[in-house]
């Protein structure tokens, strides 16, 4: 070949054992510069990991509750649904009562004589107070919390035929409302 020069780097010493040739100017390790460079490198993918693994726990969380809270209210309309198909006659109340200042206290739904959902407008609970008459025939009022959090409950019946009842409760938990329908067979 013409005009090419061919460089042949020995790399046995005179005795025929070959050597490994030394790293950057005959020393081997990490240059200062190196050791800092990959330090940050590394430290910017720690925290991208920690940053994403924080995130995975925040979603997890959040939608850990707002599961809670739906499943809550699910078993609170399949309650509801239970009392209101063992009535003997059909009929569902939606009152508010009000405190002195003229604000919303109480929400009741009367579901026959002896049921009352109440929402508490201000600590957003709801209870169901279930009427029990024990041997002697006195008339004790049981209630028991139902689920915190519900901003609003409403039960609508159709007047016309008396067959359709629609309940609705929202949640405060995702802010979401849930809703059955019941039809009466006749």
């Amino acid at each position: 070949m013409a005009g090419s020069v061919k460089t042949n780097i020995n790399t046995q010493d005179k005795s025929g054992i070959e050597k490994k040739p030394k790293h950057r100017y005959g020393l081997k390790g990490l240059t200062l510069v190196e050791l800092v460079i990959s330090t940050a490198i590394l430290s910017v993918i720690l925290i991208a990991s920690f940053s994403l693994v924080l995130t995975g726990i925040k979603v997890y969380q959040a939608n850990t509750k707002a599961v809670t809270g739906q499943s809550a209210v699910r078993n609170v309309l399949m309650q509801m649904t239970r009392d209101i198909r063992r009535m003997d006659s059909v009929g569902a109340f939606d009152q508010v009562l009000y405190d002195e200042t003229g604000m919303p206290a109480f929400k009741t739904l009367d579901i026959g004589s002896d049921i009352t959902y109440r929402l508490d407008c201000g600590t957003k609970e709801l209870t169901r107070e279930m009427k029990e008459t024990d041997l002697n025939g006195v008339v004790h009022v049981v209630g028991s919390q139902m689920i915190p959090g519900v901003n609003d409950i409403r039960v609508v019946m159709n007047e016309l035929t008396r067959t359709d009842i629609s309940i609705a409760i929202q949640s405060n938990s995702d802010m979401k409302t849930i809703e059955t329908q019941i039809t009466f067979r006749k």
